[in-house]
């Protein structure tokens, strides 16, 4: 009984070490490349990867990965950090984090479960959990990022497009995100949603706009989900000296996830100089005049929203 003992400890130490072997002599170069390319054609954006290694005890470093668009738009983040969970996949999921940062003591974690099942029968990449937190974390990139592809894009309005180019928004993440999605009856799924940035400005890169700096005096998205309706809180929104927009209503969860129904309630209000200078957009996208005010209530379904103007 000893000696079997002995031979078991000795081949899991075995096996074990040949693992480590391979995990830390394997080509991470040619990985980096190839995966690389494969997310740029998926994604159709180009992906550069400066540094991936492995990160003990299972998982990946990437550093310096540089994103850019079809129309010359960048985004920039310093390291990630992906792992993977074993308790997971020994309970029969599939379990990762996500860390980003930026380089300046702060983070961005995604922590999602996925479950086995159903992604090799089904083909269901929809998780199991979902937990998001963040820690002072810049999203301004993240935002011109978008703004610019939303400015370049060939369904952009005439009349937006050439504001959205000139938009410079910064901020700081804290953010608490928690979800419990059941995939195959989106009822059963619960979590709340705690957002706010600080340090928020909005600013146009134009001077000739003359258009002062926006300090947000209040930024944060309150949320939760119960028995598959996603709540957004009275009070939710962005309210600077200038600008003030307001988010509520909720969205009923359905399967699949883009025939899911909007039911929301979205107001912006301009004044000052930023009233004089884009009130005329607000009149033209709603096709009335609005005096600085417009109030949209958003219905239909995620794939094919309908919206309203009041």
């Amino acid at each position: 009984m000893k000696k079997i003992s002995k031979v078991a400890g000795f081949s899991v130490f075995f096996v074990f070490a040949f693992c480590f072997f391979l995990f830390f002599t394997f080509p991470y170069e040619i990985l980096k490349e190839a995966l690389s390319e494969k997310i740029s054609s998926m994604s159709g954006l180009n992906i550069r990867i400066g540094e991936l290694g492995p990160s003990f005890p299972m998982g990946l470093s990437v550093e310096n990965i540089v994103i850019n668009s079809k129309h010359g738009a960048e985004l920039k983040f310093k390291k990630v950090d992906a792992s993977m969970s074993l308790l997971a996949l020994l309970m029969g999921g599939i379990g990762a984090d996500i860390v980003i940062n930026s380089g300046n003591n702060d983070y961005l974690s995604i922590e999602g479960k996925l479950g086995i099942l159903s992604l090799l029968i089904d083909n269901n990449f929809l998780p199991k959990k979902v937990n998001i937190k963040s820690q002072k974390f810049p999203i301004g990139g993240i935002v011109d990022f978008i703004l610019a592809m939303e400015a370049n894009s060939p369904t952009a309005n005439p009349l937006v497009s050439p504001i959205l180019k000139q938009i410079n928004f910064s901020a700081k993440l804290q953010s608490d995100i928690k979800a419990n999605l059941d995939v195959s009856d989106p009822v059963g799924s619960s979590g709340n949603l705690d957002i706010s940035f600080s340090d928020a400005v909005l600013k146009m890169t134009d001077p000739s706009l003359e258009m002062p700096n926006q300090n947000f005096k209040h930024a944060k998205i309150t949320a939760g989900l119960s028995k598959g309706v996603f709540t957004i809180a009275t009070g939710s929104g962005l309210v600077s000296s200038d600008i003030s927009l307001t988010v509520g209503g909720n969205v009923s969860l359905k399967q699949p996830p883009e025939r899911s129904i909007l039911a929301m309630d979205v107001g912006v209000e301009l004044k000052g100089p930023l009233k004089e200078q884009f009130g005329f957009v607000m009149d033209a996208i709603s096709g009335s005049q609005r005096d600085g005010k417009m109030s949209m209530k958003i219905g239909g379904t995620l794939n094919q929203p309908n919206v309203d103007y009041y």
